[in-house]
């Protein structure tokens, strides 16, 4: 059985207390599961990216004490580049290889070509090409959804070209689970065969009832998975 911790939508800013005391209570959780050794950052690591904010939030865990091997992708509120400039030890957008499944990082982040909400991103067609191609049994971690899920509002702030992405994901068979963030909320969909998990933030929570705004909620929280026989399962923890 192999297990790993999944934290998203920091939107660190060492100036909120709040957000940085919410984080800080997470990296402990993080730090008391000592016999895992793996943590996926699913993206929205800052607000407004500078390579300060980066180089501080990674900080973070080392002053919490926390020996692990951490990979990371880029949220709507990311700069990808700076990401891999400023981390040192946090892996950018790095595939993980396990004896029996794969993890397949997809970078949702990009600008999108049309005129869409604050919040928005695209998938390029190299990444679209590399869902296609993967022969192995995976994990799709992205920061925006795939399958559509939310709230009406929350839906308008998606992947430019979902439709694209998931025709590509649901049409490859070695793709059973995606893990996702963005929404600020846990939530469990699927579609077909495919199983998509969408985390929760440790910044602050999205209500999903209310279909004309996003309503900010005191919700925050992380995922725990294991993989046991090719089948994941997944524990929300609440933070």
């Amino acid at each position: 059985m192999f297990e790993f911790l999944i934290i998203s939508d920091c939107h660190y800013d060492s100036k909120n207390h709040q957000s940085l005391a919410l984080l800080n209570r997470a990296l402990e959780y993080v730090k008391k599961c000592n016999k895992i050794d793996k943590l996926f950052i699913l993206g929205d690591i800052c607000n407004e990216p500078t390579e300060c904010k980066y180089i501080d939030f990674e900080r973070q865990f080392l002053m919490c004490g926390i020996n692990k091997d951490i990979y990371a992708l880029a949220g709507n509120h990311d700069n990808l580049e700076l990401m891999k400039s400023s981390f040192k030890n946090i892996r950018v957008e790095e595939d993980v290889k396990f004896s029996n499944f794969n993890i397949v990082m997809i970078d949702s982040s990009k600008k999108t070509f049309s005129k869409m909400p604050l919040g928005s991103g695209k998938v390029n067609e190299t990444d679209i090409n590399r869902i296609k191609d993967i022969t192995e049994s995976s994990i799709l971690i992205i920061h925006h959804p795939v399958l559509e899920v939310g709230s009406e509002k929350f839906k308008s702030i998606a992947i430019e070209n979902r439709y694209d992405v998931e025709r590509a994901v649901l049409n490859n068979k070695n793709i059973k689970y995606i893990l996702c963030g963005h929404g600020h909320s846990f939530m469990k969909s699927r579609k077909n065969n495919l199983i998509q998990y969408m985390s929760p933030s440790t910044a602050y929570g999205f209500d999903h009832k209310d279909n004309i705004k996003l309503v900010k909620t005191a919700s925050t929280g992380l995922l725990k998975a294991s993989i046991h026989q090719d089948e994941l399962f997944i524990k929300e923890v609440l933070a």
